[in-house]
């Protein structure tokens, strides 16, 4: 029975000459690393560029890598660079504007009014997700992704306790946000 290379096996192959040894990492992570970049910028047509960039810098940088640390976090924190520098690019442009896609349509209803309440459901999350501070979306988002707390906090580059407490705030004012939505429906204030 043959296993598969660890991360540091792939890594030292490649620092030896191998190509392969990166096709190999780039397989193995592209598709995480691709959703992570979309969770940090939803809809922003220039995830395909980050995500190359994230990777050429990662070819570049291997060199520097610490066998110590996950490779996948590492790899993170690259893309999470080139989300924070795109993000001030776009913030000197006056053009920063984020949307969230949290919620997946949900296939397959047949009861029109149930459809129409999961997409105000849908909405409402998604306005109260992009109120929430950065910290705390990044949080939110991979949770969604089901990513632990350990990989988040390493990402994030805080402790473990930090990204628990980040994602109970960030549930709790989802949750105020929400409610206060849901009462401004019921009293029969419109939305502004």
């Amino acid at each position: 029975m043959q296993t598969e290379p660890s991360d540091n096996e792939l890594i030292q192959a490649y620092l030896d000459g191998d190509q392969s040894a990166f096709e190999m990492l780039y397989r193995r992570y592209r598709q995480v690393l691709y959703g992570y970049l979309q969770n940090r910028l939803p809809g922003s047509p220039e995830i395909d560029d980050l995500f190359q960039k994230t990777w050429m810098k990662a070819a570049a940088a291997l060199p520097r890598y610490r066998c110590q640390e996950k490779f996948q976090a590492w790899l993170f924190r690259i893309g999470r660079n080139q989300v924070i520098d795109h993000l001030r690019q776009q913030t000197r442009r006056k053009n920063h504007e984020v949307t969230v896609e949290v919620l997946p349509d949900l296939p397959g209803r047949e009861d029109p009014l149930r459809d129409l309440n999961d997409r105000e459901l849908r909405k409402s999350l998604q306005e109260a997700v992009a109120q929430l501070t950065p910290g705390l979306r990044a949080v939110f988002l991979l949770r969604q992704q089901t990513v632990s707390f350990k990989l988040i906090a390493e990402q994030e580059d805080c402790k473990v306790g930090t990204a628990i407490m980040r994602m109970q705030y960030a549930l709790e004012r989802l949750r105020k946000s929400l409610t206060a939505q849901d009462k401004s429906f019921k009293c029969g204030k419109s939305e502004k």
